[in-house]
């Protein structure tokens, strides 16, 4: 499957859904990068479908501004998802500058097979030749089958283009839609705040 398709069914599962458990697999920084507080950003969700991408965008728009970032989407500047790049965001903000870019793209996706043995059920005692017995009953053994997707969310620099840090997340498909993409984003602040570019608020 084509992997921007693909993120443009992600992102419809992560933003209707909460249920679904978004885990950081690893992480980089460039420790040589003097760290500064970032006061804007421009916000890029790589998706070939528009509405997705707007309406993750968005998302991540209310996510930085909770943290006192100052966002720009993608698609404010550019329309056509495929023609955002490194060289026409720039020339898009008309001199204006930025902080840093943030990008979020899915790498790929896998489906996962899991078998479940069989449980006990219940524990009941008959009277048998030999006093009480205890007896067991156990629901069967079964099989279950979800797709997992790997996304990378980066940090470039504003003025050079020069990657500053990236993390990888895994999550599984989820079964049941509730609420926004609020797992993804909250970990992408957390781990920002943790780097000192943002500073979470006090509760």
């Amino acid at each position: 499957m084509n992997t921007q398709h693909s993120l443009l069914l992600l992102l419809s599962c992560l933003l209707l859904c909460s249920c679904s458990t978004i885990k950081k697999t690893d992480s980089w920084h460039d420790d040589t990068h003097m760290v500064m507080p970032i006061k804007s950003a421009v916000l890029i969700g790589v998706a070939s479908n528009s509405t997705s991408r707007r309406i993750y965008e968005d998302s991540l728009v209310e996510a930085f501004s909770k943290v006192g970032v100052s966002t720009i989407p993608s698609y404010s500047l550019i329309d056509d998802p495929k023609k955002v790049n490194k060289e026409s965001l720039p020339k898009a903000l008309e001199g204006k500058g930025v902080d840093v870019y943030v990008v979020t793209k899915l790498l790929k996706e896998k489906d996962v097979t899991r078998y479940h043995p069989p449980t006990p059920t219940t524990n009941s005692y008959i009277w048998g030749h030999y006093g009480y017995v205890s007896t067991y009953a156990y629901n069967p053994g079964y099989y279950s089958s979800h797709t997992k997707y790997y996304l990378e969310t980066t940090l470039f620099d504003g003025k050079t283009g020069k990657l500053i840090w990236s993390m990888n997340t895994e999550t599984s498909k989820p079964e049941s839609a509730k609420e926004g993409s609020d797992g993804l984003n909250e970990l992408i602040i957390e781990e920002l705040a943790k780097l000192g570019y943002v500073t979470l608020p006090q509760e």
